[in-house]
């Protein structure tokens, strides 16, 4: 008996409403014909569509192979991974690349806040330069009128 991966099985037939549930896939001839539910599995589960598909790594152009060998796959080499079948592979790099992107997004906008706040402290220390030197020259004023110049 083939082992069976329940836990696969169980997120396989949560995508169907109960009565219509079809039998789990052992092979691509085992997906149902209708497209919208290909396409339903294919997302969800891209890790059982990448094995039904047989996720062919042979079939990568050598470059492609060559990075995803050192885990340096890019955006550049999604096309390629889903053309053989490689749906998890390619999920993977996308999300890795909005991830850095994220990341980026959110280390730019923490060094134009720390700039910001660079700029008000800067600001602060100016106004408060130009309310000391504006006291000193009142109080040198007072100090004349005082003595009757």
């Amino acid at each position: 008996m083939a082992s069976v991966d329940f836990k696969q099985v169980e997120r396989f037939a949560a995508l169907f409403p109960a009565g219509e549930c079809p039998k789990f896939p052992q092979s691509v001839a085992d997906l149902p014909d209708n497209m919208t539910t290909r396409e339903r599995i294919k997302q969800a589960m891209p890790d059982l569509w990448q094995q039904l598909h047989g996720g062919a790594e042979t079939q990568l152009p050598a470059d492609v192979l060559l990075r995803m060998h050192r885990n340096e796959l890019g955006m550049g080499d999604v096309a390629a991974l889903r053309s053989v079948g490689m749906e998890a592979a390619a999920l993977t790099v996308e999300a890795r690349a909005q991830a850095e992107a994220i990341a980026a997004l959110e280390a730019r906008m923490a060094a134009d806040l720390e700039a910001r706040e660079a700029a008000r402290e800067q600001n602060r220390a100016a106004n408060e330069m130009a309310r000391l030197e504006s006291a000193a020259i009142a109080n040198m004023q007072l100090a004349r009128q005082n003595r009757g110049f």
